[in-house]
C-alpha cells in the first residue's frame, strides 16, 4: 500500500504536466501523504526516501510488516502524528510512538488527543469500533473536529504556501481543549536582530533576506545589513516550507549626526539604562524571541547622563528590550 501511495503521487504529478491528460494544469506540484491505522503505517513506508512528498500525516499509524518504524527513518519531509490516548487497537507505545521516535525528518510533531480512540478518526466507525470494544470518552465528532483543526493548517502551510497557516497551526496546538501533551522537534524559531551602531545583525540562521517597511531589499541576503535610510527593518529566514519567518522589528532614524550613546546594565531582576544625551518620548518594549510584544512602558524623558532603573521582564527565555525615543532607537537581547 505504501508503494501504491507513492505511485499515485508520481502518476498524478505527471498527468498534471501532460497536455493530453484531462488532469493537465489541475494538479499541484506539491503532495502530502496521510493515512489512518494500517494506512498510516503504509504512509510512512511510501514517504520513506521519496523526494516528491512535501509533508506527512499519520493518524494513529500502525506498525506494519515490513516495518513502518524502520521506514520512518528515511523520511525527510515534515511529519505530524496524531494519537488518541485511549487507543484500544494500536496502543501508542507499541505503534504511534514507536514510529514517531524513528522519524528522520528535521521537523516532526507528536500530538496526543486526550481520551481519543483509534476508530474515531474515521467517519464510518462501526466495523472498527467492534474491534476497539471500549473507545475513549471523546466523541467521534469531537475527535474529528480537533484533528481537522490541527491537520488543516498543517497542509495549508506546506502544500499551499499559506504563510499565516503556521500561526493558525500553533494556535490550534495551544488552544484546542481536547489536546494533551505535544512532543516536537522542529526548528522554526524567529531570527533575532540587533542594531550595532548602524549595522543590523541577525543571529545565526541558514539564510537571510532583509526587509525595509515590509518590502524585501534587493541583494541583501547576508547576516548583517548596514542601513542608510530610515524605516522599520526586519530579516526573514526560510526554514520550513517556502514561507519566511520574520525577526523582531527595529525602527531606525539615521540623522547624519553623532549617534546617541545609550548603555545598559542587566541584573537579576532589574535593568539600568543611561544615555549620554537627553532622550524624549521614551518607550520601552519587551518582546519574546518570536517578536511578540509582551509589555510596554513610557517615560517622558531621560536627562543626559541620568540612569533609570526598570524591572526586568519576568517571562522565561530570551528577551528583547527595545528603547525608542525621538533621538535614538536601541535593541538589546537579554537572557
Amino acid at each position: 500500500f505504501g508503494l501504491d501511495l507513492r505511485f499515485l503521487v508520481t502518476e498524478l504529478k505527471a498527468a498534471g504536466l501532460d497536455n493530453g491528460s484531462p488532469f493537465f494544469g489541475h494538479i499541484s506540484d506539491r503532495a502530502g501523504m496521510m493515512g489512518h491505522s494500517m494506512g498510516g503505517g503504509a504512509t510512512f513506508i511510501g514517504a520513506s526516501g521519496f523526494a516528491d512528498v512535501d509533508c506527512v500525516v499519520g493518524l494513529a499509524p500502525a506498525e506494519t510488516n515490513p516495518s513502518a518504524a524502520s521506514a520512518a527513518a528515511g523520511i525527510t519531509a515534515p511529519v505530524l502524528v496524531l494519537s488518541g490516548t485511549s487507543d484500544g487497537v494500536t496502543p501508542p507505545a507499541d505503534h504511534h510512538i514507536l514510529i514517531y521516535d524513528q522519524v528522520g525528518s528535521a521537523c516532526k510533531y507528536f500530538v496526543n488527543i486526550e481520551n481519543g480512540s483509534h476508530c474515531h478518526f474515521a467517519s464510518n466507525t462501526t466495523t472498527c469500533v467492534l474491534g476497539e470494544i471500549i473507545p475513549g470518552s471523546l466523541s467521534a465528532e469531537g475527535q474529528r473536529a480537533v484533528s481537522y483543526a490541527v491537520v488543516h493548517p498543517w497542509f495549508d502551510y506546506f502544500l499551499k504556501d499559506d504563510c499565516a497557516a503556521w500561526d493558525e497551526y500553533q494556535t490550534a496546538l495551544s488552544t484546542e481543549a481536547d489536546l494533551g501533551t505535544i512532543d516536537s522537534d522542529c526548528a522554526n524559531d524567529a531570527p533575532v536582530i540587533t542594531d550595532n551602531s548602524g549595522t543590523l545583525e541577525s543571529d545565526n540562521q541558514t539564510n537571510y533576506q532583509w526587509y525595509l517597511d515590509g518590502d524585501s531589499i534587493s541583494n541583501e541576503t547576508a547576516q548583517t545589513h548596514t542601513y542608510t535610510q530610515a524605516g522599520m527593518y526586519q530579516v526573514g529566514t526560510t526554514i520550513l516550507g517556502n514561507c519566511p519567518t520574520f525577526s523582531n522589528e527595529i525602527v531606525v532614524q539615521p540623522t547624519g549626526i553623532v549617534e546617541t550613546e545609550i548603555n545598559l546594565s542587566a541584573w537579576q531582576n532589574e535593568i539600568q539604562i543611561s544615555s549620554r544625551d537627553q532622550l524624549n518620548d521614551v518607550r520601552l518594549d519587551w518582546f519574546d524571541v518570536s517578536g511578540k510584544l509582551i509589555s510596554s512602558e513610557s517615560i517622558n524623558s531621560v536627562s543626559a547622563n541620568q540612569t533609570i532603573t526598570i524591572e526586568k521582564a519576568n517571562f522565561v527565555g530570551v528577551k528583547l528590550l527595545r528603547l525608542t525615543s525621538n533621538q535614538a532607537t536601541k535593541t538589546w537581547k537579554l537572557f
